[in-house]
């Protein structure tokens, strides 16, 4: 009769001195994380500029840039008429090269308000050839195209008081972007380059007070 040997270690300790199934290696090199790719970390760095450029712009430009911008989705209430997709059509134009501008400069510039000025007031004159009945169909009073056609052409009134002069500083040669240290700067005017020196301030030449003056007598 063989007797059965019964093995005094228990079933958690034989389980723990298994080798596992995958070892893990021991090159260095493995264990670091993959690089970067270098094209979504410079995207990302030029998304996180232009967040950071619309954040530096004052509260009051924050909510005038979202109010503006939103109030264009009210065209969709009248899709049906002229003036409905002529002010979604403009504003899908106006959100393209926009955002080529913000993507190319980083951040906001006075260029965006060249963009609707130069698309947003042939947009006035013909909405207000409209609502006055000399273009195209006659509005009903009350009509749902009336009411968006008015609250569109206020908004786009009170954005071209602010883009004319920024326009015009544009031109001038105000190129800087929202957020950097050379905003505001123009309105300063030029300012001394810490690196040139600084020419003393000449003097006048004083006449000593003993030294007479002579007189001239015609002959």
């Amino acid at each position: 009769v063989y007797k059965r040997q019964v093995s005094t270690q228990s079933t958690w300790e034989r389980s723990s001195t298994k080798k596992p199934m995958f070892e893990p290696t021991s090159d260095p090199a493995a264990a670091q994380p993959e690089p970067e790719d270098p094209e979504a970390k410079a995207t990302k760095e030029r998304l996180r500029d232009i967040w950071i450029s619309f954040r530096s712009r004052s509260k009051i430009g924050q909510l005038w840039l979202a109010v503006l911008y939103l109030s264009q989705l009210v065209s969709w209430g009248c899709i049906w008429d002229p003036v409905g997709y002529s002010i979604l059509s403009l504003f899908v134009v106006i959100l393209i090269v926009n955002g080529i501008i913000l993507w190319h400069y980083r951040g906001f510039t006075r260029l965006i308000h060249f963009i609707h000025l130069l698309l947003w007031n042939p947009l006035c004159i013909y909405l207000i050839l409209r609502l006055s009945g000399k273009a195209g169909r006659v509005i009903p009073n009350g009509d749902p195209t009336q009411m968006i056609a008015t609250v569109c052409l206020l908004f786009y009134c009170a954005s071209l008081c602010f883009d004319i002069r920024n326009t015009f500083q544009w031109f001038a040669g105000d190129h800087a972007v929202c957020g950097t240290s050379d905003w505001g700067r123009w309105a300063q005017g030029p300012k001394e380059d810490p690196s040139e020196p600084v020419s003393p301030p000449q003097q006048k030449k004083s006449v000593p007070e003993d030294i007479p003056i002579q007189e001239v007598h015609a002959s």
